[in-house]
C-alpha cells in the first residue's frame, strides 16, 4: 500500500512539472493586465437618498425579537434523550 501512495505522489508531482511552464507563460501574460486594472480610477459613488434612520432600527428590532424568541422556545427533547 505504501508503494501505490509513493506512486501517486511522484506522478502527481511530474504532472506538476509539465504544467509548470505553461502556467508561467499565462501569468506573465495576464498579470501586467491586472496591474493596469488597478490603476484605473473608480468613480466615485453617488447616494441617491439616505435611508430613514426609524427603518433601521426596526429592522434592528425585529431582528432582535426573532433571536430572542428562537432562544426561548422550549425544545422538544423526549425521554429517550
Amino acid at each position: 500500500m505504501r508503494g501505490a501512495s509513493q506512486r501517486h505522489i511522484l506522478n502527481l508531482m511530474r504532472f506538476v512539472e509539465k504544467l509548470a511552464p505553461p502556467i508561467s507563460a499565462a501569468m506573465t501574460i495576464f498579470l501586467p493586465a491586472v496591474c493596469w486594472a488597478q490603476t484605473v480610477d473608480v468613480p466615485d459613488p453617488t447616494l441617491r437618498r439616505v435611508a430613514p434612520v426609524w427603518l433601521g432600527y426596526a429592522v434592528m428590532f425585529a431582528l432582535a425579537a426573532v433571536v430572542i424568541a428562537v432562544s426561548l422556545m422550549p425544545s422538544k427533547r423526549s425521554h429517550q434523550d
